[in-house]
């Protein structure tokens, strides 16, 4: 689980600190109703980011 973080979703120097998987939250939502969600990486050390839509 770390190896895929580590190589999809942390940045990289080598990409001008970005990632090689683009992050979700840097797009803005589609619709304006859309929730920020929060996924914990190996076991909440780490977290990742995207929109949800809302019911």
């Amino acid at each position: 689980e770390f190896i895929h973080f580590y190589n999809h979703h942390r940045t990289h120097l080598a990409l001008n600190k970005d990632s090689p998987v683009p992050s979700p939250i840097l797009k803005p939502p589609l619709h304006g109703k859309e929730k920020l969600v929060s996924t914990p990486v190996l076991g909440g050390l780490y977290h990742t980011y995207s929109y949800e839509n809302v019911a």
